[in-house]
């Protein structure tokens, strides 16, 4: 019910339907399903092969060094939504913290969650929102109903612009407890 728009460039299934005209950082997934942290110049077109863009601002890592992250934004915890790629670009690691909870969880500062992603292996890796916007949602195949695993600082989920979605071809993995 609130207006909402995208701060970076969003494109799905090839129709990009926002657009940014500073220099945007993003999430690209190109027509064979590889993935790319990508920072456009200002006159710099998204690339033909893009399939699937979600923006994000601060670039963490780039090349597996972690990006110089300073300034009241950065250093304050928060909730934080991440995502990075691997080398070669075929994995795709997301992370969702939870903050602004004494007893759960109180964030992390762009420069913990830039570490963090180093450590899960990225070798870029771009923040994408945090705060209230910070939700993870899983769909359960079993009773097709959509599940908040993680614990939103709203306490419930907020409306947003535009999401991040992944459909898994394989069963995923246990997770850690």
């Amino acid at each position: 019910g609130k207006f909402a728009a995208p701060v970076g460039p969003a494109m799905t299934d090839g129709e990009l339907w926002s657009n940014f005209s500073a220099e945007p950082t993003a999430l690209e997934i190109d027509q064979h399903d590889h993935a790319s942290i990508i920072k456009l110049k200002a006159d710099e077109k998204i690339p033909a092969n893009a399939r699937q863009i979600v923006g994000g601002h601060p670039i963490l890592v780039r090349h597996g060094e972690k990006a110089k992250l300073t300034g009241r934004f950065s250093t304050t915890r928060n909730p934080r939504t991440a995502v990075g790629v691997n080398k070669d670009g075929t994995k795709l690691i997301l992370l969702v913290v939870d903050g602004r909870q004494r007893k759960l969880s109180i964030g992390m500062t762009l420069p913990e969650l830039a570490d963090e992603m180093i450590r899960l292996g990225c070798y870029n890796a771009l923040n994408l929102d945090g705060g209230g916007s910070s939700t993870l949602v899983l769909h359960d195949p079993a009773t097709g109903k959509l599940h908040v695993v993680n614990s939103p600082s709203d306490t419930k989920e907020r409306s947003v612009a535009d999401v991040l979605g992944v459909k898994v071809k394989a069963p995923l993995p246990k997770l850690p407890e």
